[in-house]
């Protein structure tokens, strides 16, 4: 969640440096502190869509093939554009990595 996962849309040049800093630190600071513990999903990036949000996630996802296990890690990485529901408005994507 942490790795400099929000972009703030500048005017016409881009990404706007300074905005994007504060939405980072905001949403950092609150996810530490247990206040808002959503992600993208939380109302600091659903309320403006001038933000664009990142999220990795990795499970176990172990297969299993005629009694030989292969260990394997599904990753989902989610993008969200802000300005509307998180549900309708990302892209999801995801793979599967052999351990």
């Amino acid at each position: 969640m942490l790795a400099g996962p929000i972009l703030v849309e500048g005017d016409l040049s881009g990404v706007d440096g300074a905005a994007t800093i504060a939405q980072r630190a905001t949403l950092a600071s609150a996810w530490f502190a247990g206040t808002n513990t959503q992600g993208c999903g939380s109302s600091t990036v659903t309320g403006n869509a001038r933000v664009m949000c990142r999220e990795i996630h990795v499970e176990p996802a172990n297969v299993v093939v005629a009694g030989t296990t292969a260990f394997m890690l599904r990753v989902w990485v989610r993008v969200v554009q802000g300005g509307g529901g998180w549900r309708n408005s990302f892209v999801l994507l995801r793979e599967d990595i052999a351990q």
